[in-house]
């Protein structure tokens, strides 16, 4: 494990990574698995509750380049896992051969159709419960009614920082699910790359990042 910015994280090869996974997937009780951003650490740097989220889980995955990088890391092929999601292609893969059921989370009904769509298209032997956007339940109580009614092994989480973290601590002992993989708003494997607006906003927050990277290392020493 690496520290970054005070929290430990695994820089893991794909490979690696899916056998910790599905090592997970056979212990009880419920596991936690994140793949990292470097947004996410910039949040945890300003709020206690969501720093300590992101510390109390089972498994945490190094998600982008400039995690990678903060870590001392500059091995291509290492960085052209991160870019390819290799460790989500593998992931999916894996989970159709052991049979495993998945189901998905979203914050929208769009985002929903969109990742379940993709997953049918890219693994169609994948054992999908099916799937449920938080936009339609009712309450906290309705929600988790509801991914316990899809009857899954694992939930792939695509909510927003710090919700998501927010909603499985929350929620996690009544949750009937063996591991939860926090995806956050980053793509599941095999979407369409669209192009976006935030090309700007994005270089911003790697060089902020890189800044905090090194402030941090400057006084930690």
């Amino acid at each position: 494990m690496k520290d970054v910015m005070g929290i430990e994280i695994e820089n893991l090869s794909a490979a690696s990574a899916v056998r910790r996974v599905m090592g997970l997937l056979g212990r009880e009780p419920l596991s936690i698995c994140t793949v990292f951003r470097a947004d996410m650490l910039l949040l945890a740097e300003k709020d206690e509750e969501y720093r300590g989220y992101l510390s109390r889980m089972a498994l945490r995955l190094a998600g982008d380049e400039a995690i990678l990088k903060a870590m001392g890391e500059e091995r291509k092929e290492r960085l052209d896992e991160i870019e390819n999601h290799s460790f989500q292609i593998q992931l999916l893969k894996e989970l159709s051969e052991a049979n495993y059921t998945v189901a998905v989370l979203t914050e929208t009904e769009p985002e929903k159709e969109k990742t379940m769509e993709n997953l049918k298209r890219n693994y169609p032997s994948l054992p999908l419960a099916g799937a449920f956007s938080m936009e339609t339940s009712d309450d906290m109580d309705d929600a988790v009614n509801h991914i316990n009614g899809l009857d899954a092994e694992l939930v792939i989480a695509k909510l927003p920082s710090p919700e998501q973290e927010a909603f499985i601590f929350s929620n996690r002992d009544r949750l009937n699910i063996r591991l939860w993989l926090g995806l956050g708003e980053a793509s599941v494997a095999g979407e369409k790359k669209e192009k976006t607006a935030g090309f700007l906003e994005n270089l911003f927050l790697k060089r902020l990042f890189k800044k905090k990277v090194t402030q941090y290392q400057e006084e930690k020493n």
